[in-house]
């Protein structure tokens, strides 16, 4: 398979690190993050 893309996804968000940002994703019900 050759790849054609890169997609870069990222945080605009307050949280700084990774616990932070899956704490919040856990609060809103989600499964995880990502």
């Amino acid at each position: 398979m050759k790849h054609t893309h890169i997609i870069l996804h990222h945080t605009g968000a307050e949280e700084k690190d990774t616990a932070q940002i899956r704490r919040y994703h856990l609060s809103l019900g989600w499964q995880d993050i990502g």
